[in-house]
């Protein structure tokens, strides 16, 4: 059994969808042990009965290979039971299943669309991230399509994923599949900043700075970067450090402040 079998993923790919299938893993991981049976054997009696969530977490624990020996074609075939029954969870790993090539699959983008579409009009945040995604980059010989991924970043920003309310933010600062507005920028790099992401919080200091969408503020902007920075992300600290030349000693201490206070709050 390889360690790290995912990394195989990466090869031949170009630049996009490396970046694709490395989020994609991301949220892959994060999701797959945290809902439905506990343990194989009941799992497995749960999923033969046709439990949807139970083919899921059983489909988990083949790609895994924690409690029993990795098999990725066994994987595929309870992912593929769960979302043939409805299943929206199901539904997206398939999907994710068929966008890189190992775990027993190769490269197939019309699955992913077809899987990814189904779970993402089920409304799964995860699924309407990656359809946006897909269509952002046109990867796997997707046309890009800029108004297709600008509504499917927004169904899954809408439901909290920072990821998806980071891209959103983008797209309106660009004007992609939008007209240009940068205080709808401003609105979604704070609600990803209020979940703790540091590039939210980034971004949003450097709205601030600026002046794109608020009023140009140095104070909030060193509050923002001085946020991001606290676990040590240096594009924050870089950022922190040039705009506090631009300040007072009075302004810097202010923003210190407002920073100590926003970090108790949330």
């Amino acid at each position: 059994m390889e360690d790290k079998p995912w990394l195989m993923c990466f090869g031949g790919t170009n630049k996009s969808m490396r970046v694709f299938i490395l989020i994609s893993l991301l949220v892959f991981f994060s999701i797959v042990n945290v809902y439905g049976c506990e343990g194989f054997a009941e799992c497995e009696k749960q999923a033969k009965q046709g439990d949807a969530v139970a083919q899921n977490k059983l489909a988990a624990m083949y790609e895994n290979g924690n409690v029993v020996a990795q098999d990725y074609e066994e994987s595929l075939k309870w992912y593929m039971k769960s979302a043939e029954q409805g299943n929206a969870i199901g539904q997206y790993n398939v999907g994710l299943t068929y966008s890189y090539s190992c775990f027993g699959v190769t490269h197939d983008y019309k699955k992913v669309i077809k899987w990814y579409t189904k779970s993402a009009k089920q409304g799964n945040a995860d699924a309407q991230f990656g359809l946006g995604n897909i269509y952002d980059h046109g990867i796997g010989g997707i046309v890009q399509n800029k108004k297709e991924a600008l509504k499917w970043y927004k169904r899954s920003a809408e439901q909290g994923n920072a990821m998806a309310q980071g891209n959103l933010a983008w797209f309106y600062i660009k004007g992609w599949g939008t007209i240009q507005d940068y205080q709808e920028a401003v609105k979604w790099y704070r609600k990803m900043a209020e979940q703790g992401n540091h590039m939210g919080q980034k971004y949003l200091g450097s709205m601030y700075e600026l002046g794109h969408g608020v009023k140009k503020d140095y104070v909030k902007a060193h509050m923002f970067y001085n946020i991001a920075a606290v676990d040590g992300y240096g594009d924050a600290q870089i950022e922190r450090d040039s705009i506090a030349r631009k300040m007072t000693p009075e302004q810097i201490a202010t923003a210190q402040k407002l920073a100590r206070e926003w970090l108790e709050a949330h």
